[in-house]
């Protein structure tokens, strides 16, 4: 008779395994989606993200490196003027 308890094979825990089984689904999901249009950068991004990334989190990391550099590229005269004023800051240094 169930008991409300999950048990994944594996899975250090339930909420390990729930984990695993939510990336697990996510990342199908990502890879079988037909996306059409959007972003350019950021599709580019996540079909190379979808080739070498093995979790949810790893994809979502190359996306936010996408999109810091989509912000570069919106203002690269800017951020290089900051950067060419100030070579020693914190900022410059990435």
């Amino acid at each position: 008779m169930p008991n409300g308890s999950l048990s994944i094979v594996g899975a250090s825990s339930p909420q390990a395994g729930l984990t695993s089984l939510v990336d697990q689904v996510s990342l199908n999901a990502l890879q079988n989606a037909n996306l059409v249009g959007g972003d350019v950068i950021m599709t580019t991004a996540l079909g190379a993200a979808l080739q070498r990334e093995h979790t949810v989190t790893g994809i979502a990391a190359d996306l936010t490196i996408a999109k810091d550099y989509e912000t570069y590229l919106a203002n690269a005269d800017a951020i290089n003027s900051i950067i060419e004023v100030n070579p020693n800051s914190s900022f410059a240094a990435g």
